[in-house]
């Protein structure tokens, strides 16, 4: 199982050594403070409290050093453990997509990189660093103060026992609820909103934008009223620590009253004991708000590393070593978030330089297959092997080197021609391309904008494909290439692709170039209802007969 590596570095251990020396610094600030008080209201002459005086601006001086050191090493730690983790959530990242998108939404995969990591932060700053720093500083005061009074000593150690351990331990699992709660509505509420930005062209076109927007307030609500508790909570929780905190102070100072009386503890040093005291609690109480950053951090942490531990795995099947390019046996294939499987019991075998049409109704399976032989995607159950080799253990660096990849919907940048085609080509092949595909119109300086909107849908499908062709690769693996373009050049670039002697599959609705295809893998429902070349499912009168005789039937009616 893979977790995540908090590394602490120097600058983090530098940070507590420096922060205990601050917080001493600034007792004994306080305590000398207290006992020039004490000196200057029994009458000591003011050359006598000059030591004193030097003395308490030093550590005045010391403590502004101390404090601005500590802030600078405790936030580059933080710095560079955040930096860390982004690299390492991104490496786990990069070898699971987009099979990670069978499970989780984009929107939460965004909140995993960006909130969760952020609020990492407060492992260092407010889960580690305080606990350690505050220990070592109250155990300092608790042997000073015995000094002067073991039962005062006893005071201090009973009431950090119950700010540090007591009162954090039992607000540790309502902390915990609020966080998960909170956690939750904001990746809802990030999920609606994701969805309402993405699609408000699409629904304002069918007047459901208001209605949309309504849902996104209420997770807006949802969200906003989880974090008002968990505020409220925090705050309560604060109280408690202040409550128990003047609770303290006032009992040290009755034992302070009661023992000065009884000649036990001398005078002038009441005002440096309640100093050390108020300003113990003053540093400590802010830093105790570890159950409330320790459940955040740790759900933070468990989401991440649920992420990361996804398992596509394909499964052990035995491989069946032939000489075909492809080859798939028992292919089952399932998304996490559906109950029946978008392919199955698939079964076929391609061959170096065939050309395969993938046919079908719309939601067969037809793409999902295609997405499997891009590697997209790893299957459920059987085996889908590349040379021999199970592809889901293929370099995938390698592998793509090798295929030519169209999907339905291709990005294009924000940018000049030339910036969207392949950028190690010379201007003359780009040219020479662009010339194949019917796009000599195009320079390579004209600009597109975000998704080449300028351009018409046909012209970014042939823009796509005068990409692929500059990369030489021998494996072309289509999806739907002439769905956007007109007769002419939806001829154009057919026959430019069946001319070449590579190996292409080509998912497709267009029936009229069947014929020149060597194999046609017919799809419906998932599972493959025939395949062959043109004449022998013609012969066999099945699926690709009824739907070639339907075609026949429609034209001769026009």
């Amino acid at each position: 199982m893979k977790k995540l590596t908090i590394k602490f570095d120097k600058d983090f251990y530098l940070s507590i050594i420096i922060g205990v020396l601050g917080m001493l610094t600034a007792l004994g600030m306080f305590a000398l403070s207290g006992y020039m008080i004490s000196k200057s209201a029994l009458g000591t002459p003011l050359y006598a409290l000059m030591i004193l005086i030097v003395s308490i601006k030093l550590f005045g001086f010391v403590r502004a050093i101390t404090r601005y050191f500590e802030r600078l090493y405790s936030h580059r730690s933080t710095f560079t453990m955040l930096r860390n983790m982004r690299i390492e959530l991104f490496k786990h990242l990069i070898p699971i997509v987009p099979n990670v998108f069978r499970k989780y939404r984009s929107s939460d995969l965004l909140t995993q990189m960006v909130n969760n990591i952020e609020r990492l932060q407060n492992m260092l700053l407010r889960v580690y660093y305080p606990p350690i720093v505050i220990m070592i500083t109250t155990v300092v005061t608790i042997i000073v103060m015995s000094m002067w009074s073991v039962m005062i000593g006893l005071v201090i150690a009973l009431s950090m026992l119950m700010s540090i351990l007591i009162i954090p331990y039992f607000s540790t699992k309502r902390a915990n609820l609020l966080a998960e709660q909170v956690q939750r509505s904001e990746e809802d509420y990030v999920a609606e909103y994701f969805d309402f930005e993405n699609g408000r062209s699409e629904l304002i076109r069918f007047q459901q934008h208001d209605h949309f927007k309504d849902k996104v307030f209420h997770k807006q609500r949802i969200y906003e009223n989880n974090k008002y508790k968990e505020q409220k909570f925090l705050s309560t929780y604060d109280y408690m620590l202040n409550i128990c905190a003047m609770i303290s102070i006032w009992c040290i100072t009755l034992l302070c009253i009661w023992q000065i009386q009884d000649g036990k503890l001398n005078a002038v040093f009441f005002a440096s004991i309640l100093m050390m005291a108020i300003t113990l609690f003053e540093q400590a109480i802010p830093m105790t708000n570890v159950a409330f950053y320790r459940a955040d951090t740790n759900r933070s942490v468990q989401t991440i590393e649920e992420v990361i531990n996804q398992s596509f795995d394909e499964s052990n099947e035995q491989i069946i070593y032939n000489d075909a390019l492809y080859s798939a046996d028992k292919l089952t294939f399932k998304y996490d978030f559906q109950e029946r499987n978008t392919l199955e019991n698939i079964q076929f075998k391609i061959n170096q330089g065939d050309h395969i049409a993938i046919i079908g109704p719309s939601g067969s399976g037809k793409t999902t297959l295609l997405n499997l032989l891009m590697g997209l995607y790893d299957s459920s159950e059987g085996s889908l092997t590349y040379n021999n080799e199970l592809l889901s253990q293929v370099d995938k660096r390698d592998y793509y080197d090798e295929i030519n990849t169209m999907l339905q919907h291709n990005h294009f940048f924000e940018g000049s021609i030339r910036d969207n085609l392949l950028a190690t080509a010379h201007d003359d092949e780009m040219k020479a391309v662009l010339k194949e595909v019917n796009l000599e119109h195009l320079g390579l300086d004209d600009l597109l904008t975000e998704n080449a909107s300028n351009i018409s849908g046909g012209e970014r499908q042939r823009l796509a494909i005068a990409r692929l062709l500059l990369r030489r690769a021998n494996i072309w693996l289509l999806d739907e290439p002439t769905a956007s373009l007109d007769e002419t050049n939806e001829q154009i670039i057919m026959n430019h692709l069946l001319s070449k002697e590579d190996t292409i599959i080509v998912v497709t609705h267009n029936l009229k170039y069947l014929e020149q295809f060597d194999h046609i893998i017919v799809i419906n429902e998932g599972i493959i209802l025939e395949q062959g070349d043109y004449q022998q499912l013609i012969n066999h009168e099945g699926y690709l007969f009824e739907v070639m005789k339907f075609n026949e039937e429609i034209e001769f009616e026009k």
